[in-house]
């Protein structure tokens, strides 16, 4: 026994009799601090029980009896998958940290049928040697989070008969509020919706807003996302001026992250609104960058941000992990770019790395790019 069961066998059972209400405090909970430093949500067990409630109402759990926990519990991320297969009365399976090689020895085992894993989890896997000769079959599905899986790695596992579905929220608005369930879809409609984070769950309102007038845009049209649901938090620690620029009297989450909604109502994320950067007086979207670079065959990763420059005020900026054996020189890299962005939008200089920077949650750290060219 390990020294968590030891203390259970020293421990006399007694019954235990805590009253709860829906809007009792459940978990004090750090955001991902994709912007800043992480926040503290206030999560109370009416979030944590809707919120279940939606994710096993979408499907997305399926029948699936042993799923394998990849996300950390310091977020919400591991309380997301976990309660609603306590709910649904499902095995999870739980490791002590993220360890791609004994992963791939539990999906070789059969011990595995679903699992969730942001990008780079799944980018480590398929770097590992044992790759290659681990037995998938048992595998039926994967679900993506904190950020769009890419072509290329959804293309590898979509090679060993496993559909990627993907979903989307926040520990402010959900932690779940979207899901794109791949089903039985053709091998192109899911790489053709590899970006989108499909529609919203059951109890889940969700509008786009224009980021000047507040006034809610049409389809095919950039905006800031916003949603109201039963599972959201309840406001961050100590923390009322920020808590009412996020949440208004309404019950509206204002995201942050910029989306269009397509003629078919399934939503793409476009990236961060505070990400944005100005360049010689042009506004400049890094995910833009980012997606230009991806389009190259050699590519496998990338991140973009602005740093400060005497010229333009700021410059565009990137780190590239290039696929395993595959090299491009910087300026073949620029090169590229240019037959997909504007000028302006050209990264003045390009890094190789041998991984992307990410924060504790598993989503691209831009703070840290910034701090690397600066």
């Amino acid at each position: 026994p390990n020294q968590f069961e030891n203390v259970i066998l020293k421990t006399e059972p007694r019954a235990v009799n805590v009253p709860l209400a829906l809007n009792d405090i459940c978990l004090y909970v750090h955001t991902g601090g994709t912007t800043a430093v992480p926040k503290i949500c206030i999560v109370s067990h009416r979030q944590m029980v809707w919120n279940s409630f939606d994710i096993l109402a979408t499907g997305i759990v399926g029948t699936f009896r042993n799923v394998l926990i990849t996300f950390p519990f310091f977020h919400i991320g591991g309380w997301n998958t976990f309660t609603p297969l306590f709910h649904a009365g499902l095995t999870s399976v739980l490791l002590r940290e993220f360890n791609p090689g004994l992963i791939l020895e539990l999906i070789h085992e059969g011990r595995v049928e679903n699992f969730g894993a942001v990008e780079a989890m799944l980018q480590f896997l398929i770097a590992h040697p044992k790759f290659a000769e681990t037995d998938f079959s048992k595998v039926k599905a994967i679900t993506t989070a904190a950020a769009p899986c890419s072509k290329s790695v959804m293309q590898v596992f979509l090679d060993k008969g496993i559909p990627i579905s993907q979903t989307y929220g926040m520990t402010e608005a959900g932690p779940s509020n979207f899901a794109y369930i791949a089903r039985s879809e053709s091998l192109e409609e899911l790489l053709t919706h590899s970006a989108s984070i499909g529609a919203s769950m059951f109890h889940c309102d969700a509008k786009i807003v224009d980021q000047e007038s507040g006034l809610e845009v049409g389809p095919g049209q950039v905006g800031v996302l916003c949603m109201r649901s039963p599972h959201n938090f309840d406001g961050y620690l100590h923390d009322p001026a920020r808590t009412e620029k996020v949440i208004n009297l309404e019950g509206w989450v204002y995201t942050g992250d910029l989306a269009v909604r397509d003629q078919d109502g399934l939503v793409c994320i476009k990236g961060r609104a505070d990400n944005m950067f100005i360049s010689g007086g042009e506004n400049v979207s890094p995910e833009e960058i980012e997606q230009a670079l991806m389009k190259h065959p050699d590519v496998a990763g990338a991140i973009c941000a602005g740093v400060p420059d005497p010229k333009w005020g700021q410059a565009p900026v990137a780190l590239v992990v290039f696929h395993a054996g595959k090299k491009v020189e910087e300026a073949e890299l620029q090169s590229f770019c240019r037959e997909h962005l504007a000028g302006y939008k050209v990264p003045k200089q390009i890094r190789l790395v041998a991984e992307l920077p990410l924060t504790g949650a598993g989503k691209l750290n831009r703070h840290a790019v910034v701090a690397m060219f600066s």
